[in-house]
This record gives C-alpha cells, sequence and structure tokens, in this order.
C-alpha cells in the first residue's frame, strides 16, 4: 500500500510545485482571496480541455 503511495506521490509531485508556483505568482501580481480561486480554476479547466 506504502509504494502505490509513494509511486502517486511522485507522479504528482510535479503538479503540485507548479500549483504553488502559480498560486504564489497570482499573490505576487496582486490577486488576492476569490479573485486568485478564480483564477486558478480558469487554469485548471483549460488545462483539462487541453
Amino acid at each position: 500500500m506504502e509504494e502505490a503511495h509513494e509511486r502517486n506521490k511522485a507522479q504528482y509531485q510535479p503538479l503540485l510545485d507548479e500549483c504553488r508556483q502559480l498560486w504564489k505568482a497570482y499573490a505576487v501580481l496582486g490577486l488576492v482571496g476569490m479573485a486568485r480561486r478564480r483564477a486558478i480554476a480558469d487554469v485548471c479547466r483549460q488545462a483539462e480541455s487541453a
């Protein structure tokens, strides 16, 4: 069970890192609160449809 968890963790770690970078970048640009959440949701929807 732990091996599967470690494989999944390794698989999604780059995506998690990108999400954190995007979150910080939007904060630097001044997007906060609901505006930042909506902007990230828009990016996620576009990524899923691509």
